[in-house]
């Protein structure tokens, strides 16, 4: 007797209005194994795994799944985890001022003679606790952990469901390397015991590591299905995007103007006195572009957000715009100075999420058509339909609102709202985090073009790798303190790890 899959999916297919976004999607997955499910942004993979998870009931897609041969009806996520599939999003579901105890058995605690018996609680959450080699106490609140431990408590969370196929929605976008390979750990754990899993992630290398099998999505389409053994990263690249990408990090021959923006000895504390950043000094030119590398933690996104006036810290030190002294005292002051900033988390502190594509895009640059604050319509929809088409965005519409759209569309909307205020200085903080490959070369060969038209760019990212290639000069950071200063000609990933490991005692500079 053959024994059947884990779980099928059949001639699945999900339209939003007259948009289709999956095409008779049919695949068979089976116990203990670890499939990788990538694409660009928008080719439909969220869309599918809400559709496994129950986000999206039964009579809202066309097709059929089952479970182990069973044909399955989910009507909600309840009805999906009754039968084992639980879904761990990007953005976790935790409830902050709750123990994880309380996180994880929300909503189905153990009861005695109606009160909720604390001590079968404790023992169960740390039976769970031990079987994913998680050594925390059940009854810490959950704000007090870091990212990397609330990623585990919501595994723990969804193996208290007796979960068998677990759907993790880019699970690393967040942790440190060190969070990374405990996540592992704990999969290959899962795996051992049986457990599906289905992983979904733009880290190529991540997925070469931790998968089996490797589904690619593109438009909505399983356009392939490998087993990762016998597959290359340029395979599934090629697959993904359906073209052959020649170069990741497009070459550029940088040329520099006058010197932009100038930092010298700046020092910044909170209220307390606490220092956030020290001693820190760099300028950057035209046309150049200046990554800031450094571990979690190390201030980098601190720095850029004090300079870009978004910070209630006190300054120390004194930063030169153009060669005047300016002093950021909001966000707004910034902009008319000339500068952007694409913020680190863009579902915190950059989308606006039930409004339009049209809206988030032009609203930091209303005053380029407005007249005496009367905004000119037509004028703001030909520039906003020009950055569309420019920047591949996939939006059903100009009006439709930004949660409709996957992660990697709403970055190219953001990007273009600050391309539209025209900036002398543009920092970028994690540009291409969650962003498919696609997506990512689109991204660079833009920084390519502004840095040739004489924008100053200062990039923060936590790909190594992307820092090195496009950059001309990197700087490191290593706990608020400016440990070096590299031109990228003689930076290596050892130099620039060394550095971001150091104790700011002596800096070395270009």
């Amino acid at each position: 007797m053959v024994a059947h899959p884990l779980l099928s999916v059949s001639n699945v297919s999900k339209s939003f209005g007259s948009v289709s976004v999956l095409h008779s999607i049919t695949f068979e997955a089976h116990a203990g194994e670890i499939i990788a499910l990538v694409g660009e942004n928008g080719a439909g993979k969220s869309t599918l795994m809400k559709i496994l998870s129950g986000v999206w009931p039964q009579g809202s897609f066309t097709g059929s799944l089952a479970i182990l041969g069973e044909p399955v009806f989910f009507s909600s996520t309840k009805s999906a985890q009754k039968k084992g599939i639980s879904i761990i999003h990007q953005e976790l579901h935790l409830i902050p001022e709750l123990s994880i105890a309380e996180n994880i058995f929300l909503g189905k605690e153990p009861h005695r003679l109606g009160i909720i018996d604390k001590e079968a609680l404790h023992q169960s959450t740390q039976k769970i606790l031990q079987e994913l080699d998680i050594s925390l106490s059940p009854t810490i609140p959950v704000k007090y952990l870091s990212v990397g431990e609330k990623q585990m408590i919501e595994i723990a969370k969804a193996l208290s469901h007796k979960t068998q196929i677990l759907i993790l929605d880019e699970p690393t976008s967040a942790l440190t390397d060190k969070e990374i390979k405990k996540l592992f750990l704990v999969l290959k754990k899962l795996k051992s015991e049986g457990v599906l899993c289905l992983y979904i992630s733009h880290k190529l290398e991540e997925v070469f590591e931790i998968s089996d099998k490797i589904f690619v999505l593109r438009d909505g389409k399983l356009v392939a299905q490998k087993i990762t053994t016998s597959a290359t990263s340029t395979q599934i690249i090629t697959d993904m995007v359906g073209r052959e990408i020649s170069e990741m990090y497009p070459p550029r021959t940088p040329s520099f103007g006058k010197t932009v923006l100038e930092v010298s000895h700046l020092t910044c504390r909170t209220d307390r006195g606490k220092k956030i950043l020290n001693d820190i000094s760099f300028s950057v030119r035209e046309g150049e572009i200046l990554g800031f590398s450094g571990l979690m933690g190390a201030g980098r996104s601190e720095l850029i957000n004090t300079l870009f006036g978004a910070t209630d810290f006190d300054l120390f030190g004194n930063i030169f715009l153009q060669g005047k002294e300016f002093k950021p005292s909001s966000p707004r002051h910034a902009i008319e100075s000339g500068l952007s900033l694409l913020t680190e988390d863009r579902k915190f502190s950059g989308i606006i999420p039930q409004r339009s594509v049209r809206d988030n895009m032009t609203l930091a640059s209303l005053h380029h058509y407005s007249h005496k604050k009367i905004i000119n319509l037509p004028k703001e929809k030909e520039i906003v339909k020009n950055f569309v088409q420019q920047f591949k965005i996939k939006t059903q519409s100009l009006r439709t609102d930004m949660t409709h759209l996957s992660g990697g569309n709403q970055q190219k909307v953001l990007l273009a709202r600050w391309l539209l205020t025209k900036p002398k200085v543009l920092f970028l903080d994690e540009p291409t985090r969650g962003v498919d490959v696609g997506a990512k070369v689109e991204i660079y060969t833009l920084m390519n073009e502004l840095a040739r038209n004489g924008v100053a760019i200062l990039l923060i990212s936590s790909d190594l790798p992307e820092v090195l290639k496009m950059s001309d000069t990197i700087a490191i950071l290593n706990q608020g303190c400016l440990t070096g200063i590299l031109p990228s000609c003689e930076a290596s990933q050892e130099k620039v790890m060394h550095l971001a490991t150091t104790k700011a005692t002596t800096r070395i500079a270009a």
